[in-house]
């Protein structure tokens, strides 16, 4: 069985493998989440936005240009089995 930090590894190195590395400063682990029932892994990665100039900025949304991905681990083998656009 494949733990948590084995399921953001392995979805953290997909990452990088398949984005420029010049996006890559700009990943993120943003959730992970066990479906015990499905036996699969669910690690959102965020991608993509420039460091904002300031809280206010975040707060506002100014500036912040970032996208999620949600990447599926299979629990038991640990092997990406799916990638998807975070509609969160």
């Amino acid at each position: 069985m494949v733990d948590i930090r084995e399921a953001v590894k392995t979805a953290t190195q997909f990452m990088c493998d398949i984005y420029d590395e010049a996006d890559r400063p700009k990943l993120g682990v943003e959730e992970v989440e066990h479906d015990a029932e499905n036996k699969h892994w669910l690690v959102t990665i965020g991608i993509g936005g420039a460091e904002p100039a300031s809280t206010m900025s975040v707060v506002e949304g100014a500036g912040v240009d970032r996208h999620y991905k949600v990447i599926q681990i299979d629990a038991e083998t640990g092997a990406v089995v799916a990638m998807k656009n975070s509609h969160g």
